[in-house]
């Protein structure tokens, strides 16, 4: 795959466990996020969850397996190691990050970034660096050059963690933050 999307997720979420695998109309979160997404004119079929080793995830490798969509299992406490192997895995040169509390993601605004990401040289886009989006439609995309560097040099908890910090924070990564025709970042 040349890029892929990972969806981060783990089931031990420490404010809502589970959520991910709570229904809503009868879908799971998760189901609901990967549905949205394969509406992308781009990406539809490049969908990986990246979930851990805790054992509770096993409800969500289980719901992988049966709907055939590529999975991966890390590490639970460095989301940034899970990121990178799960790259590594998929032999991904581009990867896009949405993370699994965003279950209104929006295929359209992920395309345009995408569009914006290939037809220019950049390390990372996201609409995220000044939001203008509503919160819950964050699209982050870097190349795996860039994540192979955080991943070698982060050392801080909150760049392991919170997976692209490291690239946001640093100069030597070209990147480009995407606006909204409006801000509506307040909602």
């Amino acid at each position: 795959m040349e890029t892929g999307i990972i969806i981060q997720t783990r089931y031990n979420s420490s404010r809502f466990k589970g959520k991910v695998m709570q229904k809503v109309n009868g879908q799971t979160i998760l189901n609901i996020i990967i549905k949205r997404l394969r509406k992308s004119k781009y990406l539809s079929k490049n969908i990986i969850v990246a979930c851990t080793k805790n054992k509770n995830d096993k409800k969500i490798i289980d719901f992988c397996k049966k709907n055939k969509i590529d999975f991966y299992v890390g590490n639970e406490k460095n989301v940034l190691e899970r990121y990178f192997c799960t790259a590594k895995k998929y032999n991904l040169k581009n990867i896009i990050r949405i993370t699994s509390d965003c279950p209104c993601i929006d295929s359209e605004i992920l395309d345009k970034i995408y569009k914006c990401f290939k037809k220019n040289n950049y390390d990372y886009v996201s609409n995220t660096l000044e939001p203008s989006y509503p919160d819950g439609l964050d699209v982050e995309i870097f190349n795996f050059k860039s994540l192979e560097i955080a991943h070698k040099k982060a050392r801080s908890s909150y760049d392991i963690e919170h997976v692209t910090s490291y690239i946001k924070k640093h100069t030597k990564f070209k990147k480009y933050n995407f606006f909204n025709d409006k801000d509506l970042s307040n909602i």
